[in-house]
Order: C-alpha cells, then sequence, then structure tokens
C-alpha cells in the first residue's frame, strides 16, 4: 500500500475502466480518463475544510509496482467508513481480502474507531470478503453512512 497519488491515474483508470466495476458498485466509477483523473485530484485534496470529515486513501499494489485497487477510509462521526475498488483482472486472487484486511489493522492501529462498508446486495463477493474478515451486518440506521445507497447493506467491524 502507498498513500494515493495522481501518478498512477493512467494506469489505474485502465484497471477501473471496465462495465464489470460499474455492476458490482451499482454505478459507473469512470467514464473518460480525463474525468478518472480529475476524480483522484479530488481525493487527493481530501475532504472539504470544516467538514468533520477526513480522507485517507491507499493505492493497493503488486509486488512490481502495479496499481491494481484503491483503499479508503473516510473519518467522521467516530467512525471510519471504508472502502475499496479493484481491477476485474485481480479478481479473485485474495488481493482485496489483504488490502482491506491491511485497511481494517490499520484503522485499528490508529484508532479510528469501528469499520462500516456499504455494499450493493448484488455484489456477493464483496460481501463474503467483508465477513471473512469479521464484519457483521447490521441495520443501516446504527451509523449516518457517507457512502450509503438506498438498499444497500451495511456492515460493521467493531475496533479491537
Amino acid at each position: 500500500m502507498r498513500p494515493l497519488t495522481i501518478v498512477d491515474s493512467d494506469v489505474s483508470f485502465e484497471a477501473f475502466d471496465d462495465p464489470r466495476v460499474a455492476e458490482a458498485l451499482g454505478a459507473p466509477l469512470v467514464k473518460t480518463r480525463e474525468a478518472w483523473r480529475a476524480s483522484l485530484e479530488r481525493v487527493i485534496a481530501g475532504a472539504p475544510a470544516g467538514s468533520g470529515t477526513q480522507w485517507h486513501d491507499w493505492t493497493a499494489l503488486l509486488a512490481d509496482g502495479t496499481p491494481i485497487g484503491r483503499i479508503e477510509a473516510t473519518l467522521h462521526d467516530g467512525i471510519a467508513e471504508i472502502g475499496y475498488v479493484f481491477g476485474p483482472r485481480w479478481w479473485g486472487r485474495g488481493y482485496a481480502t489483504e488490502a482491506v484486511g491491511w485497511l481494517v489493522d490499520e484503522v485499528d492501529r490508529r484508532g479510528w474507531g469501528p469499520c462500516w462498508a456499504a455494499v450493493a446486495p448484488a455484489n456477493e463477493a464483496s460481501i463474503r470478503l467483508l465477513r471473512r474478515l469479521g464484519f457483521r451486518q447490521r441495520d443501516p440506521g446504527e451509523a449516518a453512512l457517507q457512502s450509503f445507497d438506498p438498499g444497500d447493506l451495511t456492515f460493521v467491524r467493531p475496533s479491537s
């Protein structure tokens, strides 16, 4: 893992410019290389001042430095709302489980609070990943999630 930088925008665009990513997320992630770069620039700039929110974003890399995914923790209201996306080429290989496990450990180590995640119900692989890492499904009203869409399933993993 390394902090998210604009350096990886072209390679990460290729990884995420896939209809399967949009299907897993319930919406397109990117449409053009320029839009992807602009999106990353906004994320790297950080949460708006005075929002009471902090953004922490990392790029997941293979040993050779190839970016394969992105993980994030959005801190607000005493919780860490996590998110992750990986290029379909690397699905089913355990990379996302390893990266999200690292993220959960990082959240615990820094004392950022319990981890919450929202997942589209059709994203069975992501639901299995969260359960493998000790997340339990909870009622969406238990936390004011910023990335929650109506119909999403919500999961929490208490801090250690």
